[in-house]
């Protein structure tokens, strides 16, 4: 059993809250909340925003905090939510054996996959995400040669944004470019397709910039997206020359592995003379 406390703005308290779980049925507030694990849900109350939380037996006692949808000057509020990177990655495509996840190989299956978090974040006036993949089915020898992580959904898996009630998708980050502008040209026709706002690519470098205005409950909110993440911040943080080898590498040995690195001839005034080095090192 949890006990919910739900204030207004002003501290004054909303008693016909009700806490409405993602998954079973409504349960007012006022008296304590069962529940058997930690839930996800929506605090709501006539004449507020809904609030996200998450109720756990673990904590007994909890306090929400309602605004009311109106300031008390009369002014309309709306309530805006942000995520952060979202993909249908491998996991969910290709499932390991006993893998305990569901598989997103169709619209459906994509709505499925995001069922649990979809009525959170619809709930918003507005939500907004980093989309943190390519839209496309392109073939592997079309991505980016030498990047080593390459990310890239199949254009259904825009319908779990759908499902969600995502508005706009952030695309300035490392992975909107991983096949080149082919893969940015199939990723904006499929958020276009499902009617998904986006900023921070384009086939241009005027496009890529531009921001993107939206509207949520009559008022005009601009959005631009960008990213400080490219070769440079990758490398700098690659370790250095007298960094320890960790314990365990797992897979990150290369970045460790002493090679043969060298650039141009003794003449150039940035000729770097051929050695074994580290990869950081050479950087």
């Amino acid at each position: 059993m949890v006990t919910v406390t739900v204030v207004d703005d002003a501290g004054a308290s909303v008693i016909d809250a009700t806490f409405v779980p993602t998954h079973g049925a409504p349960v007012a507030v006022a008296s304590a909340v069962p529940l058997l694990g930690p839930t996800s849900g929506l605090v709501v109350a006539s004449g507020h925003l809904s609030e996200p939380v998450i109720l756990d037996p673990a904590e007994p006692a909890v306090s929400v905090t309602l605004w009311r949808e109106r300031s008390a000057a009369g002014e309309q509020r709306r309530a805006l939510q942000f995520g952060g990177d979202v993909m249908l990655g491998r996991r969910y495509q290709e499932p390991s054996v006993g893998a305990r996840t569901a598989v997103a190989l169709d619209g459906a299956q994509a709505r499925s996959v995001v069922a649990g978090v979809a009525p959170i974040m619809a709930a918003a006036d507005a939500s907004f995400v980093n989309l943190e993949t390519v839209f496309g089915d392109l073939p592997e020898q079309g991505a980016l040669a030498g990047k080593r992580f390459l990310l890239q959904s199949p254009p259904f898996a825009a319908e779990a944004l759908q499902d969600m009630g995502i508005d706009l998708v952030a695309l300035g980050n490392n992975h909107a470019y991983d096949w080149g502008d082919e893969g940015v040209a199939v990723t904006l026709d499929a958020l276009d397709a499902a009617g998904i706002a986006h900023a921070g690519a384009g086939l241009d470098e005027a496009s890529a910039r531009a921001g993107t205005i939206i509207d949520v409950a009559g008022l005009r909110v601009a959005t631009l997206s960008y990213t400080t993440v490219n070769g440079d911040f990758v490398n700098d943080h690659l370790p250095g020359a007298d960094e320890p080898i960790p314990d365990d590498l797992g897979d990150e040995w290369w970045q460790y592995e002493p090679r043969s690195f060298g650039f141009g001839s003794v003449s150039d005034s940035a000729h770097v003379p051929s050695r074994d080095r580290r990869i950081g090192e050479m950087w």
